[in-house]
């Protein structure tokens, strides 16, 4: 099974289109401020893409086992969402799922992902930040967690409700060199470490206030609205990470509308007014 053809045109804009069909997001009950920061003082990132790496290189049944016991819901997202290989309850899935890391490519970003992100301390720690800041922004927002995988080549992160997947083979590095054979340079401009943080603000930000009719809009609106949920990533980063005209257009609005919450601008239906600000 090659995955190369999914590589083939995959933009950056087409990622967070993806995200509309990869995202949930359930109602579920708030939690106390105090609880909140309790939370995001112990923000860690579960390594679940180590006993999926464990389990396809060496077969290792064990790994397999704690895969399905401790993360089952990671596990099934995984076989049915991410890879799209079939059911998770399918007879012979555990085979499959073998046999979709056989592939020669997949292979090798496993090892490269797997040794290239042995230590993730600093994504963790960056998270910690960031999302102190986005609850500053947003305090009713539920904490989110975190875990590693090794997906297929084409989603960088994946939200479901508040669990949050991040795919570790879309961040080896500009200079990656089979993104350097699939991708674009500004493509590749983001797919390294230092977008981790910033993508799963982004992601989890789109999950949780979706645009309606995403689909049927023009690409102005799309455009648009990324560019206001961008805008909320960079003010919840350390170092702003975006950039894009339509970008600009809401930094304008911001600083002329500097009462506007950032709440109120993404919930805000009302693109027009950003696109025709002068």
């Amino acid at each position: 099974m090659s995955v190369l053809k999914p590589l083939l045109g995959i933009s950056h804009a087409l990622i967070y289109t993806i995200a509309f069909v990869l995202c949930s997001s359930c109602g579920v009950g708030m939690p106390d401020k105090e609880s909140q920061r309790d939370s995001i003082a112990s923000i860690r990132i579960d390594r679940f893409d180590q006993l999926q790496y464990r389990y396809v290189t060496t077969c290792d049944y064990s790994a397999l086992q704690q895969m399905s016991l401790l993360y089952p819901t990671e596990t099934r997202t995984l076989i049915e969402d991410v890879l799209g290989i079939g059911r998770a309850t399918d007879l012979n899935i555990n085979a499959t799922l073998l046999q979709f890391y056989q592939d020669s490519i997949m292979q090798q970003v496993s090892r490269d992902a797997e040794l290239q992100y042995e230590d993730m301390s600093d994504v963790e720690h960056s998270l910690r930040s960031s999302f102190t800041t986005l609850h500053k922004l947003f305090p009713d927002l539920p904490l989110p967690s975190f875990y590693a995988q090794i997906g297929a080549l084409q989603q960088s992160v994946i939200v479901n409700d508040t669990r949050i997947g991040i795919c570790l083979e879309k961040y080896l590095g500009a200079d990656y060199p089979l993104y350097i054979r699939f991708y674009t340079a500004s493509q590749r401009a983001m797919m390294n470490r230092a977008f981790i943080v910033g993508d799963c603000l982004c992601f989890y930000l789109l999950s949780r206030y979706g645009l309606s009719m995403f689909d049927t809009r023009e690409q102005w609106e799309r455009d648009m609205y990324i560019a206001k949920i961008q805008w909320v990533a960079n003010r919840c980063l350390s170092t702003p990470l975006y950039k894009s005209e339509e970008l600009k257009h809401v930094e304008k609005y911001m600083r002329h509308y500097h009462n506007i919450t950032a709440q109120e601008l993404v919930v805000s239906d009302n693109l027009s007014a950003l696109r025709d600000i002068k």
